[in-house]
């Protein structure tokens, strides 16, 4: 089987070296960068299995990022990274376990009146659901832990807890080192105006 070899792109150096260090010491042909500007000249999406996309990026960023590799490889798998549990979401992904996962689907509905988080789950499994954000500190708010049923649950979102703007990350952790993130940015209020 050939070896998977992966590529981090983000913005802190700390992180990255931190990360680096961690995945190599388990095994893993991994490589990082923090140059945003070069990093479509120096890294060909063509050489690697997975590229991971650090939480630091804004939207635009994020978007030229993956818009780049996509031109040099559509097929490349492109993931988000969160930081505070990257170590344990990239060693999912880079597992076999990763091809079948319990979690089929993690989304956020900021749609309705009611914000909310959707999973669809392909069979009954423990599970600890949190929300995260940067607000000076980090910020971590559990929202679910216990079984999620198979098929599709719904976790609500209460506005109050979510500030306009704000970049926040649903984190789902089910055994067997199982982590998924979904990333989101609430939206400004809209005010009529007469």
């Amino acid at each position: 089987m050939e070896t998977a070899r992966t590529l981090l792109v983000g913005k802190e150096q700390a992180v990255m070296n931190q990360l680096l260090s961690a995945l190599r010491a388990d095994g893993h042909v991994v490589e990082g960068t923090v140059q945003l500007d070069t990093v479509h000249e120096d890294f060909n999406a063509c050489d690697f299995t997975l590229i991971g996309l650090g939480g630091g990026f804004n939207d635009e960023e994020r978007a030229q990022l993956r818009q780049g590799f996509q031109l040099q490889n559509p097929e490349v798998r492109l993931e988000d990274v969160f930081g505070p549990v990257g170590h344990a979401q990239l060693q999912f992904l880079l597992s076999q376990a990763a091809q079948q996962p319990a979690l089929a689907r993690l989304t956020v509905s900021l749609a309705d009146p009611q914000p909310q988080v959707q999973m669809v789950v392909r069979a009954p499994s423990e599970a600890t659901i949190a929300l995260y954000h940067f607000q000076e500190k980090l910020h971590i708010e559990e929202l679910f832990k216990g079984e999620l049923p198979a098929g599709t649950t719904r976790l609500p979102l209460r506005r109050e807890q979510l500030l306009p703007s704000m970049l926040y990350y649903v984190v789902a952790q089910l055994p067997q080192g199982e982590v998924h993130t979904h990333r989101f940015t609430m939206p400004q209020e809209r005010h009529e105006t007469a």
